[in-house]
């Protein structure tokens, strides 16, 4: 167990890069995305993030 906050001299304002809106693909391009990965040992790390919504 941790004996006391880490974050406790942390403040949420600013800070950091500010993030770039992302958009999800298109379906044409995650069947592209898909048929270009299909056989590859990468497939299932595909499949998984576009079922789970990741970008």
């Amino acid at each position: 167990m941790i004996g006391k906050d880490p974050t406790l001299y942390l403040s949420s304002e600013g800070g950091g890069i500010p993030q770039k809106d992302k958009e999800a693909l298109t379906d044409e391009q995650a069947e592209r995305l898909i048929d270009e990965v299909r056989g590859l040992s990468i497939y299932t790390f595909v499949m998984l993030g576009l079922y789970a919504g990741l970008r």
